[in-house]
């Protein structure tokens, strides 16, 4: 169900979502939650992200989608899913991750899809151990706690990472990539990983983002 549509140039530089609320939705989408998305595009501006916040043009938020997140590329319309205002953690990690598309799209040379997207997670990852022990377990809890938000169980890759740190990832990285796109092909990936350990995506993403 859609819920809110944002308008043209949906963030404004002081960080404030413009929007209207379909009708009949006005007591489902709260103050609450508009402060929350402008607090979290305020701090991925402050992390370097304004360019791609720029980029967007549409925000959407929905109910009961199939994802927390999704960011379409061609038009800039970000899609969010009411749930991820359940963590303010949350709400950022998936944002970034999107926003890391669309600075994947405009430097131009795109890596293959299945190698993005992994990059991207190990940046997620990366974003989770930023935050305090209160904030990494309250992001575990709300996707443990509702299967149809996690149901490939990323939260398994974030108690991994807990656990032994970035380091050792790389193998739940995959079968979580591989649960997410079944197309993936295993030996693809351990091809390029071969070449490009797991240390050499954490030089290219401080080298490109």
């Amino acid at each position: 169900t859609q819920l809110i549509t944002a308008a043209e140039g949906a963030v404004g530089d002081d960080g404030k979502i413009r929007f209207e609320i379909k009708p009949g939705y006005e007591a489902i989408i709260t103050t609450k939650q508009f402060n929350q998305l402008s607090e979290g595009f305020l701090e991925l501006k402050s992390l370097g992200y304004q360019d791609s916040i720029k980029k967007v043009k549409k925000i959407t938020i929905v109910q009961g989608n199939d994802r927390l997140a999704h960011i379409d590329t061609k038009t800039f319309e970000l899609t969010l899913d009411i749930d991820v205002f359940k963590s303010q953690a949350l709400l950022i990690m998936e944002a970034e991750h999107e926003l890391l598309h669309i600075f994947a799209k405009s430097i131009g040379k795109r890596a293959p899809p299945a190698i993005e997207e992994l990059t991207i997670l190990y940046q997620e990852a990366r974003r989770f151990l930023s935050f305090t022990p209160a904030q990494q377990e309250e992001v575990i809890q709300v996707l443990k706690d509702d299967n149809d938000i996690d149901d490939q169980q990323f939260y398994q890759v974030l108690l991994k990472v807990q656990e032994d740190g970035l380091g050792k990832i790389q193998d739940e990285l995959i079968n979580y990539l591989k649960r997410v796109y079944p197309q993936v092909s295993q030996e693809g990936l351990s091809d390029y990983l071969q070449e490009n350990s797991l240390a050499g995506l954490k030089k290219e993403l401080t080298s490109l983002w």
